[in-house]
């Protein structure tokens, strides 16, 4: 008689491999599941002085109980900005993250790239690299991302003055070389902080700039007691620590004293000076309809106008009908339609009153027909 055996494993056998499957399938469920995923835009430009904000969260996708972000600027260049300052200093307080995930961009505490000092010859390189990386609540590392920042230049300065100008007249300032300060409004505000204006060598022995958030201010440093008027084109650089941001163009003409008169000015391209247009005598027609705007520099002194005296041929003329107007405000001229003038030559003598107290003079001639 043969004698059977029961050949079924031991059951803590069997169950030890049950355990090693189940162990199995879960890790390659793990493997399965989709891997997380950073989106994040690879290029961001700015113009200095601008801002940006981006939230890191919304480029995570499959982040599971959510991530935390930190950042790095391993990738670009520790430039020497000047003896205290790295570059590595300016970008820790232009680009940092919030605890909620929000990444920071604060252009001005940069510089515009590729731009190259002028006061030690360093360059900033022509991006700023950051490493952006994404990590688990445990500590490890999930994501990771090169981020490319460009600043660039400001556009050139411009100022509400010269477009407020009417259509014809000199883009120009005029002001006196007495004045200590004239300003110029920005059309658009700049962040000024730390920023210088350069100009060359020879202008910037006899005028001097300096820039605020919201205008420009330049006075003359020369000898004020000048007998000519001097026309400058100016063309100043914007430096912080020696980097360019942007420039302005502009021209002004320093004058000895104010200028009250009928007529305009224009620019000689041949020995790059101012010319006076003198249009002190008019005709027109005695039924009236005319009107005659002076020019008056600096603007900025203007109070008020008024008409001293009119006279006829030589003679005092009671102007009883008020045909002869003159706004307050601007100096415009009006000749009032009308049947009783009569044909000749009315000379009026008008006054500017200043706002620094003065009262100057000028004379206007219609001659009427």
């Amino acid at each position: 008689m043969i004698e059977t055996f029961n050949m079924r494993p031991p059951h803590f056998l069997v169950y030890g491999l049950l355990m090693l499957a189940l162990m199995s399938c879960k890790k390659d469920g793990a493997m399965a599941l989709p891997e997380i995923s950073f989106d994040l835009p690879a290029d961001i430009n700015l113009e200095y002085g601008k801002h940006d904000t981006i939230d890191l969260n919304t480029f995570i996708v499959n982040q599971g109980n959510g991530v935390n972000f930190s950042i790095d600027f391993e990738p670009t260049e520790n430039v020497q900005i000047t003896p205290q300052i790295t570059l590595h200093n300016q970008l820790e307080k232009a680009i940092f993250v919030d605890k909620s995930g929000k990444l920071f961009i604060k252009s001005e505490e940069l510089y515009p790239n590729g731009t190259t000092s002028s006061l030690n010859g360093k360059k900033i390189p022509a991006q700023y690299s950051v490493t952006v990386s994404a990590k688990s609540t445990d500590g490890k590392e999930v994501a990771q991302k090169l981020l490319s920042i460009r600043v660039l230049e400001l556009e050139d300065l411009q100022f509400k003055y010269f477009h407020e100008l009417k259509k014809g007249q000199l883009k120009m300032l005029n002001t006196l070389y007495s004045d200590t300060e004239s300003y110029l409004t920005l059309a658009k505000p700049v962040p000024s902080k730390n920023l210088i204006l350069k100009l060359n060598e020879a202008q910037a022995k006899e005028v001097g700039l300096s820039l605020q958030d919201t205008a420009l201010k330049l006075y003359w440093k020369g000898n004020a007691n000048q007998e000519y008027d001097k026309y400058m084109e100016l063309n100043p650089k914007l430096e912080k620590d020696g980097f360019a941001i942007g420039s302005a163009n502009f021209s002004v003409r320093y004058i000895p004293k104010i200028e009250f008169f009928f007529g305009d000015l224009y620019l000689d391209p041949s020995t790059k000076s101012i010319k006076k247009i003198n249009t002190s005598f008019r005709r027109s027609s005695v039924a009236g309809g005319s009107m005659v705007q002076p020019s008056f520099f600096p603007k900025k002194l203007i109070s008020s106008f008024e008409i001293s005296s009119i006279e006829k041929d030589g003679h005092v003329f009671n102007d009883s009908e008020t045909i002869f107007t003159i706004d307050k405000g601007t100096g415009m001229v009006s000749v009032k339609n009308n049947t009783s003038l009569k044909a000749g030559i009315y000379t009026l003598t008008l006054q500017a009153n200043t706002t620094n107290a003065q009262k100057v003079i000028t004379t206007l001639s219609l001659g009427l027909e």
